[in-house]
């Protein structure tokens, strides 16, 4: 199950996956941006909120000096935010911005994050998630928000989350004792049972599926509180959370009406999160909704979702393109090659496996053997699945030796880099396709013998 869900949730790199450049982040700690607070005109909440974190050994903080977030309507300021906010982040090198606004004594704070949050069932905030906590904040709330920010923190490399794993720890005990005194008012609250949320799914604290399942009844208790009270952006971020968490239980246990709700919180997500408006978030949803639409389809043994997963994953390479995301390109387009396979092979259908064998070609073409061998070889194995079927189809001779070559490839790759299971499940597929055409080549010399012998006359 926890492989299902770390592909689902990306609580680490799969086989099917080219390793991502790394983006540089110090090992120690996480350095934070506090942007200006929005309705604050003499700057005095954003030195507050600075002077709330900046004593504190696991953050280096530092004062933003331009307001990140313009436009009059919320899901415009988000969306402001989160670019300029990355572009801020990525000039300092530092990993988390936060950006405020004021009402009626309460600082909403939002999260900016870089490396932007690819997936969902992590934890990792997005931008349109808020956290409300008193304006004339106490240091004792402050440990409430260092907790906060250091689970907001997600290194490119994680073993950079690993070593900071006993700071983070000390700070969620901290944070935790303070609500557990009730030391939040309870208007700060409902949209703080949704961080409590994402805690439960943090790779550093998530044990086992119970934590998912408590992170679920978190959601479940937020969303309760409804868009009167937590805004629909805010709802948008909640439901991409309990969606993947869903996703992962369902999976677990093959519910098929687990699997539409997940993908009905997903899709109400989408409607506020969108392609225009955030599109980092937006392809997120579809990689999302890609995977739950492919388990349904195993889980249910319909084509239609298959198809459904196939749309949802080019929708996310509309954004994560091989020009600006190179390594999330060639994840979803594995597996819509994948998905394309299996639809051939069901459906008896031999365009289905061109197109297969096209788009593995196309990921081949950018991570080469040379670039990426262990990668490369997995596109070979694809490949030469896609081509087998075909030809089992088709009879071809060419496309039966086209995936005995490709399966010979990934061989020696894998023996080449001594992963041993990869080369046993390659020969085993190779093994396959020479079995046929000794078959075929029998079949065929039976035939030919059959036609140069001549006909015995009747007696």
């Amino acid at each position: 199950m926890f492989d299902n869900f770390r592909r689902l949730v990306g609580g680490g790199r799969t086989s099917a996956q080219p390793a991502a450049p790394k983006r540089p982040v110090a090992a120690g700690p996480v350095r934070v941006l506090i942007a200006p607070v929005t309705g604050d005109d003499t700057g005095s909440l954003q030195q507050h909120l600075h002077q709330a974190l900046a004593g504190r050994t696991s953050l280096t903080v530092d004062l933003h000096p331009r307001a990140v977030a313009s436009g009059t309507e919320l899901p415009a300021r988000i969306a402001s935010a989160a670019q300029a906010g990355r572009n801020a982040l990525d000039k300092a090198g530092a990993e988390v911005l936060l950006w405020s606004e004021i009402g009626r004594g309460v600082l909403r704070i939002r999260f900016v994050t870089l490396p932007a949050p690819m997936e969902f069932g992590s934890g990792a905030p997005l931008p349109t998630e808020h956290l409300d906590l008193p304006a004339d904040l106490t240091d004792e709330q402050a440990d409430v928000l260092e907790m906060l920010v250091l689970a907001a923190a997600r290194p490119a490399d994680d073993d950079i989350r690993k070593a900071r794993a006993d700071s983070f720890r000390a700070a969620v005990t901290a944070g935790m004792r303070v609500l557990a005194r009730n030391g939040l008012p309870q208007s700060c609250m409902p949209a703080g049972q949704a961080w409590l949320g994402n805690l439960a799914l943090h790779p550093t604290l998530r044990n086992s599926m119970a934590d998912v399942e408590q992170a679920v009844q978190r959601y479940r208790g937020a969303l309760g509180h409804g868009t009167e009270v937590l805004g629909e952006s805010m709802v948008a971020g909640i439901r991409c959370h309990l969606s993947a968490a869903l996703a992962a239980i369902a999976a677990e246990g093959r519910d098929s009406a687990g699997m539409e709700e997940a993908a009905t919180m997903a899709q109400a997500a989408s409607a506020i999160i969108t392609r225009e408006t955030m599109p980092e978030e937006y392809a997120a949803i579809q990689a999302l909704l890609g995977w739950i639409y492919q388990r349904r389809g195993q889980i249910d043994n319909r084509t239609a979702h298959l198809r459904e997963a196939v749309q949802a994953y080019q929708l996310a390479c509309s954004v994560w393109t091989k020009a600006s995301h190179p390594a999330k390109w060639a994840e979803m387009q594995v597996s819509v090659g994948r998905l394309l396979t299996t639809l051939g092979e069901f459906t008896h259908t031999g365009e289905f496996l061109d197109q297969a064998v096209g788009v593995f070609q196309g990921v081949a073409k950018v991570y080469g053997r040379a670039k990426a061998p262990v990668f490369w070889a997995n596109l070979q194995n694809n490949i030469g699945a896609a081509l087998f079927a075909k030809s089992k189809r088709t009879n071809s001779p060419a496309d039966l030796n086209a995936a005995a070559a490709a399966y010979r490839e990934a061989v020696a790759v894998f023996e080449e880099h001594k992963i041993v299971r990869n080369a046993q499940v390659a020969k085993k597929n190779l093994h396959r396709v020479e079995r046929l055409v000794q078959m075929r080549a029998g079949d065929a010399g039976g035939a030919e013998g059959a036609k140069a012998k001549p006909a015995k006359a009747d007696g």
